[in-house]
């Protein structure tokens, strides 16, 4: 997928340098779900790890450019968004200007102008280089576990991960072809 390399070495660089990061979620099971295993992931690799899931009717569904104070107050230097961002540019541009690199993990169709991120890992998008567009949004946090996992050797760990992926992936009604079949077939 498009950007992984530069999200796999972002995220190495935060770990090794103990920053904290702050994974940003959307309030759906596949948010949800998508929070706790990049979460775990991220634990098991050594980072520091916080996140933040918006209220559904006091904040509605996406990044507001608002979220910035929560980054800020939670003294984050890498915000990794699951299943949303892709339409975040306000609050990337005030990310980016308050020295706070963002990485995007979504499924959803971006608007017309895509988000200032160090890395996009979108399947939908055209040029995202990515051959399966159906993923759910927890579809795209696994491949960016299993991208992280095979760097560092962990890859007999991704098993794991798999029930939630494919609970994830029933919920938000992902279309069961492709790789979204192999996730629910094997977890």
């Amino acid at each position: 997928m498009r950007d992984m390399k530069k999200a796999v070495e972002r995220i190495r660089q935060a770990i090794s340098r103990r920053e904290k990061i702050l994974i940003f979620g959307d309030y759906d099971v596949d948010g949800i779900l998508s929070v706790v295993i990049l979460s775990k992931a991220l634990e098991s690799l050594g980072a520091e790890v916080d996140y933040f899931i918006p209220e559904r009717l006091k904040e509605g569904y996406g990044i507001k450019e608002e979220h910035i104070e929560i980054v800020l107050e939670r003294k984050a230097s890498l915000v990794i968004s699951v299943d949303c961002g892709i339409k975040a540019t306000q609050f990337t541009k005030r990310a980016k200007e308050a020295g706070v690199d963002i990485i995007i993990t979504d499924h959803h169709l971006p608007g017309d102008i895509l988000p200032e991120a160090k890395a996009i890992l979108n399947p939908v998008l055209n040029d995202s280089g990515y051959p399966d567009r159906r993923l759910a949004g927890i579809g795209v946090a696994f491949k960016l576990i299993q991208a992280l996992f095979e760097k560092e050797g962990k890859s007999s760990s991704l098993p794991h991960y798999l029930k939630m992926v494919s609970i994830g992936t029933i919920a938000d009604v992902a279309e069961l072809k492709g790789e979204n079949r192999l996730f629910v077939k094997f977890g």
